[in-house]
């Protein structure tokens, strides 16, 4: 089944891993062409995050939510293709913005600790976000299709992917509120 299923978005997987790779490459890009204060003041901010992150809680829930609820009712008129695409690739370029701040301030062990804070917070909802992309592109191409004919049976399946997208992130940021940074935590000793 899950197979199936890759074998069918084959097209639509490539399209976004392109994307997400650019994206990254442009984040690490658009870090480096910083000028140097900058620079110095982004690397002042993560030596100062190190300090307190045990102190803190992440506090994705309802930004996640109402980001992908926005997209996902806004799709169901195919507006919210262009932005779900253009969300995603602002998730990747931030990330590669990240990888490169942290590379500047402590070089290998930097990319290193960005690697697992990223694997920690945000490698399950990139897996989610690009599974819902993956959706949204199928549901777009069908939607264009059949513009003629009736869609509630299409739209009904589109919403219940959406919702299981939501459920998913949902329980994510639930996670990562109580635990995420604790997890973080445990491997700053990378960045000192």
């Amino acid at each position: 089944m899950k197979f199936k299923w890759i074998r069918s978005n084959i097209s639509n997987i490539k399209f976004i891993v392109s994307l997400g790779l650019i994206a990254l490459v442009i984040g690490f890009i658009l870090f480096q062409n910083e000028s140097t204060d900058i620079k110095s003041g982004v690397v002042s901010t993560i030596n100062e995050l190190t300090l307190n992150i045990n102190n803190t809680n992440q506090n994705s829930i309802i930004f996640h939510l109402a980001i992908l609820s926005i997209i996902s009712l806004l799709s169901l008129i195919i507006i919210g293709f262009p932005i779900a695409v253009i969300y995603y690739f602002y998730e990747f370029v931030s990330i590669g913005y990240l990888l490169s701040a942290l590379f500047e301030f402590k070089k290998i062990t930097g990319l290193l600790f960005g690697s697992i804070f990223i694997i920690i917070n945000k490698i399950l909802f990139l897996s989610v976000l690009s599974y819902f992309l993956i959706n949204m592109i199928n549901y777009t191409k069908k939607y264009l299709k059949s513009i003629k004919t009736s869609k509630k049976e299409l739209i009904i399946n589109y919403l219940y992917k959406c919702f299981f997208v939501l459920i998913i992130v949902f329980i994510n940021d639930i996670i990562l509120y109580f635990i995420g940074n604790k997890l973080t935590n445990i491997f700053t000793f990378l960045l000192k």
